[in-house]
């Protein structure tokens, strides 16, 4: 298995794969390597990362990708469901000429285990008392709450 994760690994600085990274991805994939996606973010913010890799599935192993997100809270088998190539029209046709499949994706949840209410009470409002920003998800939605706004001068 290839546990892989994105920002600052996988993902340049512009936030995309290289095209020698998917390649690379696929061949490790067609020799039976297991490719996973483990990131922070949540899975449809990687939904594009998934579809720029188009692997193949079913295996001899697995019916879909699997992908480890919310910092590990959550464990899903992502199946491509549809797949038709795009055409020159569509919007999301990469720069590079290269052709990136329209997938439509389905998940399957294989381990869901998200922080107790009463835990995230509890930090939250410690950071809260230590004025420090907050991020979390509900649901599939991230929620951002700044408590003080620095000013920043540069000399």
């Amino acid at each position: 298995m290839v546990a892989i994760d994105l920002d600052g690994t996988l993902l340049g600085t512009e936030h995309k794969i290289s095209n020698r990274s998917v390649q690379y991805l696929r061949s490790l994939h067609k020799k039976g390597f297991i490719i996973c996606i483990a990131t922070g973010r949540s899975t449809p913010a990687i939904q594009d990362v998934i579809r720029h890799l188009d692997l193949s599935y079913p295996t001899s192993t697995l019916n879909g990708m699997r992908v480890v997100t919310y910092n590990g809270a959550k464990v899903t088998e992502v199946t491509n469901t549809h797949r038709q190539l795009c055409s020159n029209q569509d919007q999301d046709r990469p720069t590079d000429g290269t052709t990136l499949p329209v997938v439509t994706m389905q998940e399957k949840v294989l381990f869901h285990e998200p922080v107790p209410i009463d835990a995230t009470k509890k930090v939250l409002n410690i950071a809260k008392k230590l004025g420090l920003a907050t991020n979390y998800y509900v649901g599939d939605h991230i929620y951002v709450q700044v408590l003080h706004s620095f000013a920043c001068s540069l000399f």
